[in-house]
């Protein structure tokens, strides 16, 4: 700031103690529970282990899938309900349902195997 000659006489930067990640995949979980703790004025020194990431995000999911809409209804291919193709499919494996017409599957007698599932 100041080599851009603004006048910072009265700012200071300072560096809020805070929990340290431990590795690179869980920028995700930190980010979501430093905005947390700034939300509810709590300390950002919580632990960080392996262990206590997992704990995180396995709330966050929870609290995720508690709070949201009911999906049951929707294809997993597109999210929408309604669409001009009124014939559905449902993989054999994980029972997620699909129009056809997502999953270019032009029979309903044979068996099928989504993506997500190969």
């Amino acid at each position: 700031m100041r080599s851009k000659e603004m006048k910072v006489s009265r700012w200071k930067c300072e560096t809020v103690t805070h929990a340290i990640q431990q590795d690179m995949v869980s920028c995700g979980v930190f980010a979501l529970k430093f905005a947390e703790c700034i939300l509810e004025n709590k300390d950002q020194n919580f632990p960080s282990t392996a262990e206590a990431v997992n704990t995180m995000r396995l709330n966050m999911s929870s609290t995720l899938l508690s709070e949201s809409d009911s999906v049951e209804n929707l294809c997993r291919h597109c999210g929408s309900e309604d669409t001009e193709d009124h014939m559905w499919i449902t993989c054999d494996r994980c029972n997620w349902w699909y129009h056809q017409g997502c999953v270019k599957v032009p029979q309903t007698d044979t068996d099928y195997c989504c993506a997500m599932c190969l």
